[in-house]
């Protein structure tokens, strides 16, 4: 599924979904997703997850740009807590 279903728990505050098959795009999320989320780990079967491998220059910028919102957010989001 997309990993953008859980949005719907707001109360989550780590989302590890690193070893699963999950899809979606990180640029989905919106301001008021995940409220409480404190740490994200996508696979790269997500557009912008972790070694998302480009199809295409086009897509950086506007990834880049949904990557920066989220640390803007909590610049801690993207930090390994194992």
């Amino acid at each position: 599924g997309n990993f953008m279903d859980l949005a719907d728990f707001p109360h989550l505050r780590v989302l590890n979904l690193r070893d699963t098959d999950v899809t979606g795009d990180i640029r989905d999320i919106c301001e008021n997703d995940f409220p409480a989320l404190g740490n994200l780990r996508l696979p790269e079967s997500v557009r912008g997850g972790m070694n998302y491998k480009f199809h295409s220059f086009t897509e950086v910028p506007s990834v880049m740009h949904a990557i920066h919102r989220l640390l803007q957010r909590n610049p801690n989001l993207f930090v390994r807590f194992d």
